[in-house]
């Protein structure tokens, strides 16, 4: 009923709404969006919070609070407060390990930010980063609810998949284009080749969402899922196509390798050593297909794509000289931009989380990120969760070549989401006593079924 009447108040709202721009539209979806949550089933918040994330553009809501506090963060922190009345046993070593990393990262942030001045937007990141991190790592929830999340994810990248296709094919964004103008933001498309960005406003966040799809996808197949997951990740495949974006390629080519490479040598892995073997071919063949692609080719001969690869080389000097300039501890966070300023006489784009780290947090703040995804890695390996794995070096790899950290803070909640996939503790099934007769009641066999969802 909540949904029912929350889609006629969005139908009704966009119309009346339309006339008085940006502020109108978050309101009426904002509104529409409160009455659909009412009537949500706890579990499913995360997975709506990610499709609240993947289908609102940025341009929508920059210069705005929702900039710093996203939709999606507002759904999360709901399912969190939510989460307050279920009880929970003693916390493992291992949840307590990465809990106390999370705060030496964010008390590492805030020291940096103090010492650089009282800016404002340096302490709304802070909570913001705080917060799309703390609220998973200190939440009463498990594996089946990362389960359902990542399922969204997957089921979410082939639906974008489709639309990008006709977004490709039509050589402009039917929806999203007119949203964009509307909300007074320059138009996306600048290059020689056409780049779609289905949703989420920017071919580089597109490959972000497609690449850490297509490793979800490969890991879950791993993992002994069914073969519906190679469907999965070749959809992905193609989302990453038609971005155009190399790095996303990447991405996806190293999460592939490190999985498949790993799996050979693990016991962890469910699927037979020929068959991951033959999986890893399968993945090799449809990597190479997409590299030389006509449309890929097209980009990186371009004169643009030189250009770009010039800027991005030229960026390891300037975020050296700016994070000297600061003793390689830090300009403070989402400092980045301001601090390389000086140095930045070209007005080189700071395209690259990383180097935004470095020059924000210094040396401490590189490594603390290096050791949260590293950790999160191996342990996910250790309990033969490939998917998360595959998710950690997906991002990892991708932010590399986008600005997503301090350029795109509602994003900040992805890595809560890929961190999370890692360290959510396995879910707990309770299982019945055995009946006299020596078969588990009925009960009992629904509860073992429950806990295969892929």
């Amino acid at each position: 009923m909540f949904v029912l009447v929350g889609l006629l108040a969005l139908m009704v709202g966009l119309a009346v709404a339309l006339p008085f721009g940006r502020v109108g539209l978050l309101a009426v979806v904002g509104f529409a969006g409160a009455l659909v949550l009412l009537g949500v089933p706890n579990k499913y918040l995360p997975s709506v919070a990610l499709v609240a994330l993947v289908i609102v553009p940025r341009q929508l809501y920059a210069e705005t609070l929702l900039n710093n506090f996203s939709v999606a963060l507002f759904v999360v922190l709901l399912w969190r407060i939510r989460l307050l009345a279920v009880k929970a046993g003693p916390r493992s070593r291992s949840l307590q390990f990465i809990n106390v990393l999370a705060v030496i990262l964010c008390a590492w942030m805030l020291w940096v930010s103090v010492l650089a001045g009282s800016a404002p937007f340096r302490y709304t990141y802070v909570i913001a980063f705080a917060l799309s991190l703390g609220v998973f790592l200190t939440a009463r929830a498990s594996q089946a609810d990362v389960a359902r999340l990542l399922s969204t994810w997957q089921i979410l990248a082939v639906i974008l998949t489709v639309y990008a296709l006709v977004e490709f094919v039509l050589q402009r964004n039917p929806i999203f284009d007119p949203l964009i103008a509307l909300s007074g933001s320059e138009p996306v498309q600048h290059w020689s080749v056409y780049r779609a960005y289905a949703t989420l406003g920017h071919p580089l966040y597109a490959g972000l969402f497609f690449s850490i799809a297509f490793a979800i996808s490969v890991g879950r197949k791993l993992e002994g899922g069914a073969n519906r997951n190679l469907l999965f990740a070749g959809a992905a495949l193609v989302g990453v196509l038609l971005t155009v974006s190399r790095n996303s390629l990447g991405a996806a080519a190293v999460a592939a390798a490190l999985l498949v490479g790993v799996s050979m040598f693990s016991p962890r892995s469910k699927v037979p050593v020929l068959a991951r073997l033959g999986l890893g071919v399968l993945l090799l063949g449809g990597l190479v297909l997409a590299f030389q692609s006509s449309v890929f080719q097209e980009r990186v001969d371009s004169a643009e794509a030189g250009s770009s690869t010039a800027a991005r080389d030229a960026l390891l000097d300037l975020a050296l000289r700016a994070a000297r300039a600061h003793d390689w501890l830090g300009a403070g966070a989402a400092s980045a931009a301001q601090a390389a300023a000086p140095f930045n006489a070209n007005e080189i784009y700071i395209e690259g989380a990383w180097y935004q780290i470095l020059i924000s947090l210094g040396v401490p703040g590189i490594l603390l990120f290096l050791l949260l995804f590293a950790c999160s890695f191996i342990f996910a390996l250790r309990r033969g969760r490939y998917a998360a794995a595959g998710a950690v070096i997906a991002y990892a790899f991708s932010i590399s070549f986008t600005p997503v950290l301090e350029s795109h803070r509602p994003y900040l909640l992805l890595l809560g989401f890929v961190v999370w996939s890692c360290w959510a503790p396995s879910s707990e099934v309770p299982v019945e006593p055995v009946a006299v007769d020596g078969r588990a009641s009925a009960t009992s066999r629904r509860e073992l079924r429950s806990r295969s969802y892929r």
